[in-house]
């Protein structure tokens, strides 16, 4: 038997009692809060119930000579607490792509409930049209994610070293830090790959401002969301 195999249901007998060694019905419930635990955040929560930042969109292609595209449309990004476990995404934006004459129009809206690491859609109301529509994927995932990066990130960098890991409806995502000279970089990733990358601010009342982000979407192009003093 390993060490961990024993070790686990000791600690739960000692933060029991002796009492209790009979009492499997407590054991039960211990270890449940136990697993429930893994992917709270260990600092305490966040003053900041509500946060609205607006950005300028731009793209980049990054294949063998990197193109680059600016003022392309703006976007906005709201996220709020509803209750301990519950949270709200709203990503709003209108982009024109460098290389189509359509443009993109998205106002994507999610409300999550969380259990430990789990994230289950509880609302969803979107309005995309037809171009935006083929993108719809990265732009959920990108709103799922968001919301746990902002309030989730530990805030301190030196902190921010394990990755953190989510399931969201029943796809597993996984967030890692880089700590930089001006922010501290984000990366989500599914199975698949990249979806977005985030630069973070030193955190305001518990909560991670978002500096700009980029959308990995189709054949190379990087879709950024930057404020207007921000080169890309």
């Amino acid at each position: 038997m390993s060490a961990r195999s024993w070790f686990v249901p000791f600690l739960v007998l000692l933060l029991l009692g002796d009492n209790s060694w009979g009492s499997g019905t407590k054991i039960t419930e211990v270890i449940g809060k136990l697993r429930a635990s893994r992917g709270k955040p260990s600092d305490p929560p966040a003053s900041v119930l509500a946060t609205n930042e607006t950005y300028n969109v731009g793209a980049q292609y990054r294949a063998t000579i990197k193109k680059s595209f600016k003022e392309l449309g703006f976007g906005e990004l709201e996220c709020k607490t509803l209750g301990p476990d519950k949270f709200s995404v709203r990503l709003i934006g209108k982009v024109k792509p460098p290389d189509k004459t359509d443009l993109l129009e998205f106002d994507i809206y999610r409300e999550f409930r969380m259990d430990g690491s789990k994230v289950v859609k509880v609302v969803e109301r979107d309005r995309l049209n037809a171009a935006a529509a083929e993108h719809k994927r990265k732009l959920v995932d990108t709103v799922s994610l968001v919301y746990l990066v902002k309030w989730r990130t530990p805030r301190a960098d030196d902190k921010a070293r394990d990755p953190l890991t989510f399931t969201v409806d029943g796809r597993s995502y996984t967030v890692t830090y880089q700590i930089a000279s001006r922010w501290l970089e984000t990366t989500v990733r599914d199975d698949a790959g990249p979806i977005a990358r985030f630069f973070l601010k030193p955190h305001e009342g518990g909560v991670r401002p978002v500096t700009k982000f980029w959308i990995y979407a189709k054949n190379r192009l990087v879709v950024s969301f930057s404020p207007a003093s921000t080169n890309n």
